[in-house]
């Protein structure tokens, strides 16, 4: 089973009451994703919120443009500098089928080394689990995560190697 990579990323979705948000465009690496290695596509956005009193929300909205007919099926990231905690919030996440999971500690994402956060259909990066549970090709979800933070962070910030740390 061949899983894409997400070093991080966030949806366009701006709630009320948010001391600073910041939403940016990501797509995947087509170059790297279009190999026998690496089955995966998407574009989407990348929004970190900070709600205030420390917490925070990172976002990330994909739609899986893969050109090998592969779903989406696991997603990793590291903290940003300022920020800890994250895990993911099923409740707030959207579009997604199947029964998506938190990731946390070290998560082996070979080939793409490692990182401290993400969101699975099964309890792991690869194997197990029915691959069919993922996001389809053409569909998009939303991955929403909460953690803690300050203004002083960006979603891009999430994308900078080891979060910019």
């Amino acid at each position: 089973m061949h899983r894409s990579c997400v070093a991080a990323a966030s949806a366009a979705l701006l709630f009320c009451g948010a001391a600073h948000a910041d939403t940016i465009q990501i797509q995947s690496d087509n170059a790297a994703s279009s190999n026998s290695t690496s089955f995966g596509g998407f574009t989407g956005t990348a929004t970190y919120n900070d709600l205030g009193g420390g917490m925070a929300e990172f976002i990330l909205s994909l739609t899986n443009t893969s050109q090998f007919n592969g779903k989406l099926v696991a997603l990793a990231f590291d903290s940003a500098a300022g920020t800890s905690g994250w895990t993911f919030d099923s409740g707030a996440s959207s579009g997604l089928s199947g029964d998506w999971g938190n990731l946390s500690g070290s998560i082996n994402t070979q080939p793409f080394g490692s990182r401290s956060h993400g969101a699975s259909t099964t309890n792991q990066w690869e194997g197990g689990g029915n691959p069919n549970t993922g996001l389809a090709v053409g569909e998009t979800g939303t991955w929403v995560f909460t953690g803690s933070g300050d203004a002083s962070v960006s979603a891009a910030d999430f994308l900078a190697p080891n979060g910019g740390q």
